[in-house]
């Protein structure tokens, strides 16, 4: 008798519950023009779904002494306008790793407002490019990042770049340093001649 009671009121809540787990997201996925990108997707694929990206940031394979082979890295970036987040997702070999979502989107072709106090610390390097425009000279190379999280856990190898940027005039140039798509410091550098 209790359970020809419990049974019809528990199977509208039990199938709900089913249905949500069946249609649940990968625990790294954003919608994309309808469709859903996640991680393990190929390149490929999240260019059929999303399109070109905005902006590429592309690192290639190298071997690290005391690391080993580091994979291929891609950092592409996604920019929906300023109702909505910049995206930026980081593949490896060609298979999507990691998706992080930055801060709010904005209109595209920005540039002409650089200025050194416009280069901030944390915005991404797709920012910096869209402000600022390609830099006058620029270098790449794979660092050590910091070790992992637990005791004997691998240290990880980290982008990173240096973008030279010249403001005119008598200003001093700024060497802008990215690390793993972000800003992190800009140091003076001698003015031109």
């Amino acid at each position: 008798m209790l359970r020809s009671l419990l049974l019809p009121k528990l199977l509208p809540a039990l199938s709900l519950s089913v249905l949500l787990a069946i249609t649940a997201a990968p625990a790294e996925a954003f919608r994309c023009n309808r469709s859903l990108v996640g991680t393990g997707d190929l390149t490929v694929e999240v260019k059929d779904k999303c399109g070109s990206p905005d902006y590429r940031s592309e690192f290639d394979a190298v071997v690290l002494p005391g690391l080993g082979p580091v994979q291929a890295t891609e950092h592409w970036y996604y920019n929906e306008g300023p109702q909505r987040f910049i995206r930026r997702l980081t593949f490896r070999n060609g298979r999507l790793r990691h998706l992080e979502t930055l801060g709010r989107g904005f209109v595209d072709n920005q540039s002409g407002g650089c200025t050194p106090r416009a280069i901030e610390r944390g915005m991404s390097e797709y920012e910096l490019y869209q402000r600022c425009g390609p830099p006058l000279d620029e270098r790449r190379e794979w660092q050590f990042g910091p070790p992992g999280k637990f005791p004997g856990s691998p240290r990880q190898a980290v982008p990173v770049q240096e973008w030279l940027y010249d403001f005119g005039g008598q200003q001093f140039r700024r060497l802008v340093t990215i690390r793993g798509g972000d800003v992190v410091a800009q140091e003076r550098r001698d003015k031109p001649r």
